[in-house]
């Protein structure tokens, strides 16, 4: 349901600017928010599972297992607030992206604000899909 919401807030922030432009329309935007709200998760999944399976992770067990346990622990202000913060960054990624003439400008234009908010530690819902799944993984293997 959060990474239904995120992508909600997502859509509604990124609408207004591309349909003036007519560059996208909303029933585009919609069905491209269901399919991506129906993968996201199954694909988190199987990705952490598939790092698991692979001993990614060997000798970092601990600091993903302490990891997972920290994005856990914050308060829900906290965790509200650093969604907000991080869902703010990605549409800036996005705009930029989309205003960016050639590879290089979109390149740079999603690297910078995505690189920003995995720094500061920001809460992105399918990270922390991936994360909790992968701590849960390594608590049975360790």
């Amino acid at each position: 349901m959060q990474c239904v919401v995120c992508l909600f807030f997502s859509v509604q922030i990124v609408l207004p600017p591309t349909e003036a432009q007519s560059k996208y329309s909303r029933p585009c935007l919609d069905s491209a928010t269901r399919c991506v709200s129906l993968f996201f998760y199954p694909g988190s999944l199987l990705l952490s599972q598939f790092m698991v399976w692979g001993d990614v992770f060997r000798h970092r067990e601990e600091f993903t297992i302490e990891l997972a346990l920290k994005k856990c622990s914050y308060s829900f202000g906290a965790t509200l607030t650093k969604g907000i913060l991080c869902n703010w960054l990605v549409c800036m990624a996005v705009w930029q992206g989309n205003a960016a003439q050639d590879v290089t400008g979109k390149l740079l234009g999603i690297w910078f604000p995505i690189s920003a908010f995995v720094t500061m530690g920001f809460e992105h819902c399918i990270a922390n899909q991936f994360l909790r799944k992968c701590g849960l993984q390594l608590t049975r293997v360790v």
